[in-house]
């Protein structure tokens, strides 16, 4: 593990951190979308993907002008969640079963998400980068909201009924 010498490090660390995970979901999120069922489910993480791809291109932009040299540490956190979703759908499971693993795959992932920028946005206001700050701000209103959305389709079973009427 890299050593962090202040804060700055710090949040330099953590960007580059968050834009490691962006990559690996939009890497991966396209063959999960293949596999869901609902069709509800499916715009949502397409909806999602379309987002995260703008996050990712403005998290490499504050990287690349903080002059940020990234050594593209491995997300394991994500990668993990992702796996999980991928050996559990690999199993053969009903539609019902698989929507509802990928759903709850992606509230993990959220979670994550709502976690890092929470922790970067307190980080880059105590170093006084507002901007940055502002944006990630943003950034961290989208995952709420996406992370409303996927609890929305479970609490109101929008997944079993597109799945029951398809």
């Amino acid at each position: 593990m890299e050593t962090l010498a202040d804060y700055e490090d710090l949040l330099s660390k953590q960007l580059v951190d968050l834009n490691e995970a962006a990559k690996e979901i939009i890497s991966e999120v396209p063959r999960i979308i293949a596999n869901a069922n609902s069709q509800s489910l499916r715009e949502a993480m397409t909806d999602h993907l379309i987002r995260i791809k703008r996050q990712q291109m403005m998290l490499d932009l504050i990287i690349r002008e903080r002059n940020i040299h990234s050594k593209g540490s491995e997300r394991k956190a994500i990668k993990g969640i992702i796996e999980d979703a991928k050996n559990a759908l690999s199993k053969g499971a009903s539609p019902l079963i698989n929507d509802t693993i990928i759903a709850m795959m992606y509230l993990k992932i959220e979670q994550h998400e709502i976690s890092g920028y929470n922790f970067l946005i307190k980080l880059a206001n105590q170093l006084g980068e507002y901007e940055i700050s502002e944006l990630l701000s943003k950034f961290l209103n989208d995952e709420k909201k996406t992370h409303s959305l996927f609890m929305s389709l479970i609490d109101n079973d929008t997944i079993s009924t597109d799945i029951e009427t398809a």
